[in-house]
């Protein structure tokens, strides 16, 4: 900066650059406790849920919640299965863990979900960002990606993305978790 003052050369910081070293402190910020607390509490969530799932799985005799708490044994079992975790899968839900982490893992673009029945974008699971710069943020952002875009849609029928028995069944997953 001397060496530019003594030429006359005008200095101009501009607002960018001090917003970029703030989004880089930000991103090191969210990298650090995402790695250090939220995949640990992701983890422990992922492994509360999947145990309620089987316990419900087990306690149902109505088909559609029987199906419901099925599902929801393959949603929480395939999050699991991202973030690492050595987990068998019990029979009556391993081909759909086994299938949709097949995909995830292959990032090939769109394919009917064997849980959700409906078509997802499995090119979106690939790592960016900070999220290359370990396994544990790999496998966090793979996680969370699982967690983020499948939805539990409500309403189903012929001009609908899904049928209107398998919008009901997604209504009773999400209830079944909420509970």
């Amino acid at each position: 900066y001397k060496e530019m003052i003594a030429k006359g050369v005008p200095i101009y910081v501009t607002p960018d650059t001090l917003l970029h070293i703030y989004h880089i402190q930000f991103n090191e910020i969210l990298k650090n406790i995402e790695e250090r607390d939220f995949f640990d509490s992701i983890l422990k969530m992922s492994e509360k849920l999947y145990e309620a799932s089987i316990s419900d799985y087990s306690s149902f005799e109505n088909p559609r919640m029987k199906e419901a708490s099925r599902r929801n044994v393959a949603y929480f079992g395939v999050a699991l299965k991202l973030l690492g975790k050595d987990v068998d899968i019990p029979f009556y839900a391993r081909e759909m863990v086994e299938e949709e982490v097949s995909r995830i893992q292959a990032h090939e673009g769109f394919f009917n979900s064997s849980i959700f029945h409906y078509q997802e974008d499995y090119s979106q699971y690939v790592p960016r960002g900070h999220y290359t710069q370990s396994e544990k943020l790999q496998r966090y952002f793979m996680a969370m990606m699982w967690y983020g875009r499948m939805a539990f849609i409500l309403k189903g029928g012929e001009d609908a993305i899904l049928s209107k028995k398998d919008a009901n069944i997604a209504t009773t997953q999400a209830c079944l978790i909420a509970s």
